[in-house]
């Protein structure tokens, strides 16, 4: 995740256990490369709280 996403077509990505330390690095790495980002977990609380979240 070291180098900035070049591409004109945004990719996208699928992180399981998004509210779960190692989900919740991947989505901080990810967004910051420009990645369109899909999460999900068994939490739905923590879910909610993670949607309102600026990554960016």
């Amino acid at each position: 995740m070291k180098h900035k996403n070049n591409d004109t077509k945004k990719k996208t990505v699928l992180i399981t256990g998004a509210t779960g330390y190692l989900g919740y690095e991947f989505i901080k790495g990810y967004s910051r490369l420009g990645f369109n980002i899909l999460f999900t977990s068994r939490d739905k609380e923590k879910l909610i709280q993670f949607a309102k979240k600026k990554w960016m």
